[in-house]
């Protein structure tokens, strides 16, 4: 962590943070199991999510990328920090997140969706390991029922106009 900013370490550590509280919460965990009875993948298919801190060492796109070690088990879920591929759509609110303003509402809403739907697209890959279009498709309709199933369908645009 000492390679990196003040300001760079503060995203990484809120975006980790946030993360973690959002994929601890009680009807994400249930509504993950009952995604891997409806796509019939075993509830032991993964014993591990984790989200890690410091950023993947190659180049990606968005606010968070996931990862699937099918062999360990494990989905692992890393910060993208802007000048790794970062972000695109709105960069006036990429530099709020870069100064460490997870705090911002239309922030943790769009960091909420974000980790939900990695982590739903990380584990449909285990049942579609090379099918990269259908688990995309897959994982934006889960996200759908998930705020459904949750009552959280976000008063925040996902995307903006204008």
């Amino acid at each position: 962590m000492d390679r990196y900013t003040k300001k760079k370490q503060a995203f990484l550590v809120g975006c980790a943070d946030w993360t973690v509280s959002v994929l601890n919460k009680a009807d994400v965990q249930e509504f993950v199991e009952l995604m891997l009875i409806k796509e019939g993948i075993p509830p032991d298919a993964v014993r591990d999510v984790r989200v890690m801190v410091l950023p993947p060492q190659y180049r990606v796109r968005g606010i968070l990328h996931g990862t699937l070690h099918l062999e360990a088990k494990q989905v692992s879920l890393y910060p993208v920090l802007p000048q790794y591929g970062g972000f695109s759509r709105a960069p006036n609110r990429d530099l709020r997140m870069w100064e460490g303003e997870i705090s911002d509402p239309s922030t943790k809403a769009e960091l909420t969706h974000v980790s939900i739907e990695t982590l739903f697209h990380e584990l449909l890959h285990l049942k579609y390991p090379n099918d990269e279009q259908r688990v995309r498709k897959l994982a934006s309709i889960y996200y759908g029922d998930f705020e459904e199933f949750s009552g959280t369908r976000s008063r925040v645009p996902r995307f903006p106009s204008g």
